[in-house]
């Protein structure tokens, strides 16, 4: 359903204004806007749903630790789980450690829930096209964006340029039905469906 929010509606569970130098947290919850913030505390983080001090670390439900720098989640060490990897020209590494090359200017499904069969529910895409002038990166292709369409509600866009669209709205975060998005310093980081880590830089 959504709620009302600056003169228009945004989706359950989005993010509608957060501050984490004076720890400010208000969400889209029951058709209402609730307000998490902490008035008393200064440079916070978030992390599902829940504002954390400078120096909080966080491991669980992560393959990964993060801890908060200043407002700021920080990626601390390499991913401890198997993971695969996309990047440009395109390459990808499965999540066996092997190597492929596949040019294309298309889509291309990385992750899929197998009880889903060939639903696009719990679906992770890479998607490729040519090479924007002002990433200054010749060659055949380059990564545009990531898709992952988390439910039948909830469909994700984070861009190689640092956006984030949750079904079609730009937002600074988003957490909900299971499925959290944050920026690290490197990375836009979704932690989705069963535990799945998605990390787009």
């Amino acid at each position: 359903m959504g709620c009302r929010y600056d003169c228009g509606w945004v989706a359950p569970g989005t993010i509608v204004e957060e501050g984490a130098y004076k720890c400010i947290l208000k969400v889209c919850e029951d058709s209402q806007i609730k307000d998490y913030s902490f008035p008393d505390m200064c440079n916070c983080c978030i992390y599902n749903g829940v504002l954390y001090p400078n120096g909080g670390m966080l491991t669980d439900s992560l393959c990964f630790t993060i801890i908060c720098v200043n407002g700021t989640w920080v990626q601390m060490n390499t991913f401890t789980c198997s993971h695969c990897i996309v990047r440009d020209d395109p390459h990808y590494m499965t999540f066996k450690g092997t190597w492929y090359t596949f040019h294309s200017h298309c889509c291309n499904t990385l992750i899929q829930k197998k009880e889903f069969g060939y639903s696009t529910i719990n679906h992770v895409w890479g998607c490729f096209g040519n090479c924007p002038p002002e990433f200054f990166r010749p060659g055949p292709s380059c990564i545009l964006d990531i898709r992952i369409q988390h439910d039948e509600d909830t469909f994700v866009v984070m861009t190689v340029t640092g956006d984030i669209l949750v079904n079609g709205d730009l937002v600074n975060g988003f957490f909900g039905n299971g499925l959290f998005i944050f920026r690290d310093n490197l990375a836009i980081i979704a932690v989705t469906f069963d535990g799945v880590v998605v990390a787009a830089h």
